[in-house]
């Protein structure tokens, strides 16, 4: 609903791409006013599709956070580790909480395979511009690919994300249900 929703808004930046100019209008001022109009939209469409891909990244880490710290609330009554408190920085122990557990492979799991390309493609956007890591050779040099972003992929992802969730055993979070307590010392 939030990418439909963002892509239905119209507003003066849509309006001035859609506008019909005069070759005198055009000549004038019409090319700029296009050109930058166009470039806020091209910005606005990044935005809304980092912003869907972020959303749907948390979710992921969240709900396997969620089913690691059920499966160490019902073994031990409580949801820390020996070592320490299971965070979405741990990503690499929470699997193996809930490989061992269930005795499965995450990445077994439909989805997941598209999962951990979305992960690689947002975290390249949110530490270093979207940049792949990969690089195309070009004359005397190599060029570092950037990911592209298309509104296709975030429909994509939102599919892999639902049929990895669906499949992913465990106790789920009811939205709502998550409290978190803190004892008090008197």
């Amino acid at each position: 609903m939030f990418i439909d929703r963002a892509f239905t808004v119209d507003d003066a930046n849509l309006s001035t791409v859609n506008r019909t100019y005069t070759p005198e209008e055009w000549n004038c001022f019409g090319a700029a006013e296009h050109d930058r109009a166009a470039g806020v939209l091209i910005d606005y469409e990044g935005i809304v599709i980092r912003a869907a891909l972020s959303e749907l990244n948390a979710l992921v880490e969240y709900e396997l956070k969620w089913v690691a710290k059920s499966i160490y609330q019902q073994r031990y009554g409580s949801h820390r580790t020996s070592k320490s408190k299971l965070s979405r920085k741990k990503i690499n122990e929470i699997h193996q909480i809930i490989e061992q557990e269930f005795q499965i492979q995450l990445k077994d799991l439909p989805g997941f395979a598209e999962i951990t390309n979305m992960r690689r493609v947002i975290n390249a956007y949110k530490h270093d511009d979207g940049y792949s890591g990969q690089y195309e050779p070009f004359l005397t040099v190599a060029i570092e690919k950037k990911y592209e972003l298309d509104l296709q992929m975030v429909k994509q992802y939102i599919e892999a994300v639902r049929s990895f969730l669906t499949a992913l055993p465990g106790e789920r979070l009811n939205l709502g249900q998550d409290v978190r307590i803190k004892q008090i010392r008197s």
